[in-house]
């Protein structure tokens, strides 16, 4: 079990969550024999974490409180286009061209 401490919590687990994340992940993560991925530390530890300023981490945070409260009053709720701006923030934070999102969304089934 991996537990996350320290600050900019709610920024990294919506950074961690973002289909770039889970791009990197299927990216370099290592995997069994028979090709499933081992997500550890290890795999963690060699992600791009961009550390945000303020304002950019603001709208992040913004979002997953409002997806974590639409969780809360409905686990069924339906937060995808919720997930897709805090993709959109991590897409900017990062600097991706147009190409580049379009192969993520592709690989990470948009």
């Amino acid at each position: 079990t991996c537990i996350a401490t320290g600050e900019k919590i709610k920024y990294l687990t919506a950074l961690l969550n973002s289909k770039l994340c889970r791009y990197q992940l299927f990216e370099t993560a290592p995997r069994t024999g028979m090709g499933d991925l081992i997500i550890s530390v290890q795999a963690l530890e060699p992600l791009l974490v961009h550390y945000p300023t303020a304002s950019e981490e603001q709208p992040i945070e913004a979002l997953l409180d409002r997806i974590l409260a639409a969780k809360a009053a409905d686990p069924a709720a339906d937060v995808r286009a919720l997930e897709a701006e805090i993709d959109r923030h991590v897409y900017q934070l990062y600097g991706l061209t147009d190409d580049e999102i379009a192969v993520i969304e592709e690989t990470t089934g948009a």
